[in-house]
């Protein structure tokens, strides 16, 4: 009975969902809406009278629809404010930047070896598939069970970006969520973040995309006029980008896997509708800048001494950046 229910209801999601994989939902929408209003709000000096503000995408429609969701706020809050939209594969290289280099690393034989490993320690269908199956002489000829258990969960998963009262986490024991949560961690920390495994080299996928942020950010503080830029990618962006910051703890490493979660958990930094802001300040044109940012909206520790933490002088941030990129590009 739970088989043919839960059955009815994928079929129920995937009708749903046909032609829609990786749509922004009405609820993203309204989570960059309110980073939008937040951001308005939380730092209104920035966006007074005709400021400008600089909003780009990537090329994938939710990213745009996105910018033009927070672009909407912004502009009802202030309908003086001069809003550039822009998405172009033009700016690709930075916004959404691929490199053989990086998948070669996820390809090795070491390191696939650690992932299965994991993955087998934690990955026990037993008891789901009897629940959803009569014989299991079927499930074992006819069924991929791990597969099948790890895709129902991506789809309990993604329910909870779409308003609809359907659900699939009761499917699932808290263990079983914990221990495919803890397989999702490990898949991310090795893929995008400082793992040893990859001689902490992943982060650096997005180094086009720190060193855009430093080269506009000395444009940008040039003018006399506030003004915002605003860019508008992906969770395979912030990730690493956060870790390549090393903001707070995401770049902690780690080769006991067994004991990474009880520090870096990838919900913390790639929440949907994530967001990484650096935020200037300055009394006086000439006057020494001060920089502060934030993660998902939360104050963060840089990798840098300051006597004002969480605010940092902005000479000491960009020195210690772009002295990071020169190394890793030597």
């Amino acid at each position: 009975e739970l088989g043919e229910k839960t059955l009815y209801l994928v079929d129920s999601l995937a009708r749903m969902a046909k032609g829609r994989y990786g749509d922004l939902t009405p609820l993203g929408a309204r989570q960059h809406r309110g980073i939008a209003q937040r951001m308005f709000n939380n730092f209104p000096e920035v966006f007074q009278g005709t400021a400008a503000v600089d909003t780009r995408s990537t090329v994938v429609i939710r990213c745009i629809l996105s910018m033009m969701a927070e672009c909407l706020q912004l502009q009802s809050a202030n309908p003086k404010l001069q809003i550039k939209n822009d998405a172009s594969y033009h700016d690709m290289y930075y916004m959404n930047g691929k490199d053989d280099y990086f998948k070669a690393q996820r390809q090795k034989e070491e390191v696939l070896a650690v992932k299965a490993a994991f993955r087998k320690e934690h990955l026990h269908p037993e008891r789901l598939m009897k629940s959803l199956f009569n014989t299991e002489d079927y499930v074992k000829w006819k069924v991929d069970a791990g597969k099948l258990m790890s895709y129902l969960f991506e789809l309990a998963v993604i329910l909870q970006n779409n308003d609809t009262d359907l659900e699939l986490y009761s499917l699932f024991t808290k263990e079983e969520c914990y221990d495919l949560w803890l397989i999702s961690n490990l898949d991310w920390y090795i893929d995008y973040g400082p793992s040893p495994l990859t001689q902490g080299k992943m982060p650096y996928v997005e180094a086009n995309l720190l060193e855009n942020i430093l080269n506009t950010a000395d444009t940008c503080i040039v003018k006399k006029e506030n003004s915002a830029t605003l860019r508008f990618g992906h969770e395979t962006c912030v990730l690493p980008l956060a870790c390549l910051l090393e903001l707070g703890d995401c770049a902690y490493q780690t080769t006991d896997v067994n004991s990474l979660a009880d520090v870096w958990r990838n919900y913390r930094i790639f929440p949907k509708a994530c967001n990484i802001q650096f935020v200037f300040y300055r009394k006086k044109a000439n006057d020494d800048i001060l920089v502060k940012v934030l993660l998902n909206e939360q104050e963060m520790k840089l990798p840098v001494e300051s006597d004002l933490a969480p605010y940092y002088h902005w000479k000491d941030v960009e020195t210690y950046y772009r002295n990071k990129l020169a190394a890793f590009r030597r």
